[in-house]
């Protein structure tokens, strides 16, 4: 896993981000930034790819982020068919990526786990079941949303709803609304996009999330 820390030049392309990509026991990529020491715990930042994405394309955009603010990356390949995850088998894959993440690298107890469009509803099921394993909790541009477990309450939670997509940036209101007088910790982000695509200002906001959190 050192050649994790070591290798620090730009990906261009999937060639270049081989080093961090894993084939077992489940399609992964795992990367740690420049300034990795190996033993000293750091943040890890599970991200989860949306239907017309796949783990690459994940990596690629999140990597930038991960630099940025000294986090490491885990993007799982994701079972979708016609556009449809298999949450079921889903969660199963994450199992396994996060067992990888947490023996090969260095990381703290707790992760954050950011989700585009369905694997946004992923990540909010997730922290519904493990929220004792939860830094937070991010679903962009998501048009459902599971109520979160009681224990969640603690578990800060981003949702970072498209402006230009009607029916999602209701859903997203509605659920911010009905969650915050239960007490739990919900913000809701209203971004000027129609969220068919992962933007810069999508990440830079989680990014900046995820920041405030771990202060």
């Amino acid at each position: 896993m050192l050649a994790l820390g070591l290798l620090t030049g730009g990906c261009s392309g999937r060639g270049d981000a081989e080093a961090y990509h894993r084939t077992s026991p489940s399609d992964i990529y795992l990367y740690a930034p420049p300034n990795y020491v190996a033993g000293s715990p750091i943040q890890l930042l599970m991200a989860l790819h949306g239907a017309d994405q796949d783990a690459f394309d994940c990596f690629d955009f999140w990597r930038t982020y991960a630099d940025d603010r000294g986090f490491a990356l885990l993007c799982p390949e994701l079972p979708y068919s016609d556009g449809q995850m298999d949450r079921e088998a889903a969660q199963a894959l994450l199992g396994q990526a996060l067992q990888t993440a947490y023996t090969d690298v260095s990381l703290r107890g707790t992760f954050f786990v950011v989700g585009f469009g369905e694997a946004g509803t992923l990540a909010l099921q997730y922290a519904a079941q493990f929220p004792q394993a939860m830094t937070g909790v991010a679903a962009i541009a998501s048009q459902e949303f599971p109520p979160l477990s009681a224990a969640a309450a603690r578990v800060p939670v981003l949702i970072l709803a498209p402006s230009g997509k009607r029916a999602a940036a209701d859903a997203a209101q509605a659920y911010v609304d009905q969650m915050l007088p239960q007490g739990f910790a919900v913000r809701l982000v209203m971004l000027d996009e129609d969220g068919d695509r992962l933007t810069r200002d999508a990440g830079r906001v989680t990014a900046e999330f995820l920041t405030e959190i771990l202060r």
